[in-house]
């Protein structure tokens, strides 16, 4: 019935009594003190900590904010202008950049030809997905390093 929402309402609410015990809020001073609300909360752990290690810090909703904002960039690795990258080869696995799919929401699949330029650069991959065969532009496809498997699905990453 909508425990787990209503029970972060309850901590935002114990978090900005924390901050500002006895203050009626305008826009700003409500947007400054819900972002400091919204920091403390995304500071809770949301794994078991084993005590025994110190040198370890607890996972936390801030990690994966910071996750998203660095990691994922290098993702698709811009070196056109600067150095070579090796060329996609068949049989890579791939996710495919597609604005028309939702948010979250990346084809995958596997690469069964390539078209090289002059320069040995592949620019037109053929993809085999679960929905058929796919031609992408390279700028549109990332390469995934992951082991071999068979099967891939449309899964939100």
């Amino acid at each position: 019935m909508g425990g787990a929402w209503e029970r972060l309402v309850r901590t935002t609410k114990t978090v900005l009594k924390h901050i500002c015990p006895n203050y009626s809020f305008n826009d700003e001073s409500l947007r400054s003190a819900l972002m400091e609300a919204q920091f403390i909360i995304n500071s809770r752990p949301l794994i078991f900590l084993s005590l025994d290690s110190e040198d370890d810090s607890a996972l936390t909703s801030n990690h994966l904010k910071r996750w998203v904002r660095e990691f994922t960039p290098i993702l698709t690795r811009r070196t056109k202008w600067f150095e070579k990258c090796p060329p996609i080869s068949v049989g890579s696995k791939v996710i495919i950049v597609d604005e028309n799919l939702p948010r979250n929401l990346w084809l995958k699949g596997r690469v069964t030809n390539t078209t090289p330029a002059k320069d040995g650069q592949v620019r037109r991959a053929t993809i085999k997905t679960q929905h058929g065969i796919l031609d992408r532009p390279a700028t549109k496809i990332v390469v995934l390093d992951v082991g071999e498997g068979e099967d891939f699905i449309d899964v939100p990453i």
